[in-house]
């Protein structure tokens, strides 16, 4: 926990650790002049003053220093009471069962929200393993029932549904564990499941659906946040959203997109393109004898499951039990909404954090405020980054009556098959 909270600190204060500064010196040419002394400059990097140097000639980083300090400790002493709390309950989604002593703490896996809160991962002694993230699960709760009802119906190969203990304002996840397939036939089955998975996002309006979302864990690609499900279905899609005008399956964030898409950029992240970073394909991606199977070798598979899920679903009986799930992802009462993208929210707290901001006590927050504007959510925003916590925010929709159209149809569905094959024909 402590190694987590260092590297933390280290990425918060890298720009002044680095920085150059400029500190005055005074000092007698002779004794005979010693009434007239001369000034230089002497260019020394910040990491090579001590701590309290560092806070008397920054005072600023120490303001950072110690709200980031207290927001962690604050966020893992409410995390260890939840644990406690639930240790009873636990057992239940644990695989190996839950031995009574934790043995290691894994926290800072996923944006810093909230005064530090972080998804996290809980380790016992036995070595089983159970997932802690600090928000409401209502999207993993619509989206794997959804996935449950196809299996109890007869889909296949089924999918994987992990166990959820659901509390208020945090719940717990049955740990999903990347592991490889056993064969090609596995592989394939994987690229299956992930296409039928393609035409469910769509049709309960999933948006951002990136590869940090996914664990491959063999022929099983399980999507570990759902936060966004229903976003596409709301009426807030049109206000938040940045790329309203998109089809309903890019919009899932599965595919990448291209200057015509006008859009903005989304290439590198998206499960079902080829690019980006290895560390990131490896976790999401099959792996067989050692070798990451990339998705362009399984459009077919692909696109078969996607076919096979859109017509399993699109049968009258089937179709209109279906569309509860629909009507539940549009009447949401903790829809996220993004009021920038995370990646322009990281830009501003890098920005902030330079050596400039940190001289006085409450320049990053005059700072943030000019960044973020004045009223009452640019003042959330800058709140929430003098923190080094990027903003979260969610909107009850569950009152909305305006919502979309919810039924499946066969020729907008016929419609998307085409659009995927399109895609991956060009990874």
């Amino acid at each position: 926990m402590a190694r987590q909270l260092a590297q933390w600190l280290s990425i918060v204060l890298e720009a002044g650790l680095t920085s150059k500064l400029a500190l005055a010196a005074t000092y007698a040419e002779s004794a005979a002049r010693e009434n007239e002394p001369l000034s230089i400059g002497l260019g020394i990097t910040a990491g090579d003053l001590s701590l309290r140097e560092f806070f008397k000639f920054l005072p600023g980083a120490k303001e950072i220093v110690d709200r980031v300090i207290g927001d962690w400790s604050s966020a893992q002493r409410v995390l260890l009471s939840r644990l406690q709390r639930d240790r009873d309950r636990l057992p239940l989604i644990i695989q190996n069962g839950m031995s009574q002593c934790v043995k290691h703490v894994t926290p800072g896996l996923s944006d810093p929200h909230n005064r530090g809160q972080t998804v996290t991962i809980v380790q016992f002694s036995n070595g089983s393993r159970v997932v802690y993230k600090p928000r409401p699960c209502e999207g993993e709760r619509i989206w794997f029932s959804a996935l449950l009802w196809l299996n109890e119906r007869g889909f296949g190969p089924a999918f994987y549904i992990p166990a959820l203990i659901s509390r208020r304002s945090y719940y717990w996840m049955s740990f999903v564990e990347h592991r490889g397939c056993k064969s090609i036939n596995a592989v394939c089955r994987f690229y299956f499941r992930w296409g039928a998975q393609a035409a469910v996002a769509q049709l309960l309006g999933c948006t951002d659906l990136h590869r940090q979302n996914w664990i491959a864990s063999g022929e099983h690609p399980v999507l570990v946040d759902c936060e966004m499900l229903g976003h596409a279905l709301s009426n807030l899609d049109a206000e938040y959203s940045f790329s309203e005008h998109l089809h309903p399956l890019l919009k899932t964030g599965l595919l990448p997109l291209s200057c015509k898409d006008k859009a903005g950029y989304y290439r590198g992240i998206a499960p079902f393109d080829s690019d980006g970073i290895a560390r990131e394909q490896r976790s999401c991606w099959p792996v067989y004898g050692g070798k990451l199977e990339r998705p362009e070798k399984y459009r077919d598979s692909i696109l078969e499951g996607f076919t096979a899920a859109w017509s399993f679903l699109c049968t009258p009986c089937r179709q209109k039990n279906f569309e509860k799930f629909a009507a539940q992802a549009s009447h949401r009462r903790h829809l996220r909404v993004l009021k920038r993208a995370s990646a322009n929210y990281y830009r501003i707290l890098k920005d902030s954090l330079q050596l400039e901001y940190m001289r006085e006590r409450g320049q990053r927050l005059q700072y943030l405020l000019e960044r973020c504007g004045r009223d009452e959510t640019g003042t959330n925003e800058a709140n929430s980054l003098l923190r080094c916590c990027i903003p979260r925010f969610t909107k009850n929709v569950s009152a909305h009556r305006g919502q979309k159209n919810l039924v499946i149809s066969k020729r907008q569905m016929l419609n998307s098959a085409k659009i995927l094959a399109a895609r991956l024909a060009r990874n």
